[in-house]
């Protein structure tokens, strides 16, 4: 095994909707007891997630989490679905350009990915994302009847925004950041957790994503779990979760 010294921190940034209980079954399940520090780091789910994942709000999460690891070498992010994503490329904007953060970034030298990224604006995976947000049976009624104009509000934001150009693309500058994260850290390490079964993020978008890394010389480890739902991999495959991240972050 690794010398205790050597061995990364690892920063958790949960998932939109995330409770801090949630992240605290990963660090007890994964890292806890095996000479690892994990910070789990929640505080974009402390306000409401229109809010948390957007503008100003979004910048100051992100420096948040660049300043709880600024004093720790070497780092590992474990970030998960979107809401991780998220906020992982905005650390990654700010350390462009901001030189104040450029060396926490640097800090940087694994990224465990759970069940993200996904195509932005992806219909299903947008309504799967209400659906689980609103849990009482009323709100998801209401779902179910505004689900054709919700449709058809999409459709319509679909071609206003020009999908089929690159830079007016949401998903495509999205996935773009995560590259840019290599030439802003030099990280080049990069696990991907997830599966076919995943109703929010579709397996071809985090596969897209893992080729495009590839092409661009990073080393990519990729584990598909069968049968398990949105962030719940760790949840069904326990060991095999949990032996994968390990031997991953020892690499």
């Amino acid at each position: 095994p690794m010398p205790a010294a050597s061995l990364p921190v690892v920063l958790l940034l949960g998932w939109t909707g995330a409770k801090d209980r949630n992240l605290a079954v990963y660090k007890r399940k994964i890292y806890d007891g095996r000479g690892y520090e994990a910070i789990p780091f929640n505080d974009h789910n402390k306000t409401p997630f229109y809010k948390s994942l957007r503008g100003r709000n979004l910048e100051e999460h992100a420096k948040a989490a660049l300043e709880a690891i600024k004093t720790h070498e070497p780092v590992a992010l474990h970030v998960f679905s979107n809401g991780g994503g998220f906020l992982f490329t905005e650390m990654v904007r700010l350390a462009r350009e901001n030189s104040e953060y450029r060396d926490s970034m640097s800090r940087v030298q694994h990224q465990i990915v759970d069940s993200s990224p996904g195509y932005i604006n992806d219909f299903l995976a947008g309504w799967w994302f209400l659906y689980e947000i609103f849990r009482s049976r009323p709100a998801r009624s209401a779902l179910y009847l505004f689900t054709p104009a919700l449709a058809f509000v999409w459709a319509l934001n679909y071609v206003v925004r020009l999908q089929f150009i690159g830079r007016y693309n949401s998903s495509e500058r999205y996935f773009a950041r995560w590259v840019e994260s290599m030439q802003v850290s030099g990280l080049k390490k990069f696990m991907f957790i997830y599966s076919d079964e995943d109703k929010l993020i579709s397996s071809k978008a985090v596969e897209d994503l893992a080729g495009r890394l590839e092409e661009n010389r990073a080393q990519v480890t990729r584990r598909k779990m069968p049968g398990s739902a949105h962030v719940a991999h760790l949840i069904k495959h326990t060991v095999p979760y949990r032996e994968a991240v390990l031997k991953f972050l020892a690499s």
